[in-house]
Parts: structure tokens; sequence; C-alpha cells
């Protein structure tokens, strides 16, 4: 009985402990590894502001491909570009129609990517769910 109550107590203390340190305790190729799946646009924030897309609203999908190949679509039209990511700044760089553009990861985990970006000078975060 000790060892069960030893062994859930340090479970949830390491689980507190991984939780606080965020993506800061992964390896660049564990990030990497992360990313590289395709993602769905699940909500925008900011300005205090947080708006969930419905899943009958606009769909934004962006798929992150090993070799640096990145695939965007909007639902009706298809583009290409490329991303490399820098883990000392936590940075994922794209090139693509937009331009070239810089996302700090916040979080990443096996379901969820967070990220902050910036339209025309204002920042925001857009959360994307994992869909493959």
């Amino acid at each position: 009985m000790k060892i069960y109550i030893l062994s859930t107590l340090l479970f949830f203390s390491l689980s507190t402990v991984f939780s606080q340190s965020g993506i800061k305790t992964f390896s660049e190729s564990q990030i990497k590894t992360a990313i590289c799946h395709k993602w769905k646009l699940t909500y925008l924030e900011g300005k205090g502001k947080k708006v969930t897309i419905p899943n009958n609203g606009p769909v934004l999908i962006l798929g992150f491909n090993a070799d640096g190949k990145l695939f965007e679509s909007d639902g009706k039209n298809n583009y290409n570009g490329t991303w490399t990511y820098n883990h000392s700044t936590f940075t994922i760089t794209t090139n693509d129609k937009d331009g070239e553009e810089k996302h700090i990861i916040l979080d990443v985990t096996g379901t969820q990517l967070i990220m902050k970006s910036k339209f025309k000078g204002i920042p925001f975060n857009m959360g994307l769910q994992k869909i493959d």
C-alpha cells in the first residue's frame, strides 16, 4: 500500500513539474517531431478575447512536413510553402503566399499546438488541433 501511495505522489509531482516547465524541457528533435503533423485552427485569441472557430466555420489546415515543406488549405484552395524551426527562440518561420512569418511556439502536445503570431503588427495566439 505504501508503494502505491508513493508512486501516485511521485507521478503527480512529476506531472506538475513537466506542466510548469512546458516546451522548454523538450529537445529540438522532440519539438520538431511533435510539430510534423497536420493541424486545424480551432481558436484565435488576441486583445484579451478568445474566438473559437465553429466546426462549420472557416477552415484553416497547416501541415508541417519533416523535409521543411509546408502545406496550407483554407477548405477551397491549397497552398505550398516552407518552414524552419529555431530551437533557441522556439520559433517556426514560415514562407508561403503571405511571405515570411514568425510564430513562437507557446505549447505543443500530442494533440494541440499553440503559437503566438502577428497580423498587421497586432499579436495574437492561434490554437490548432492535430488532425492526423
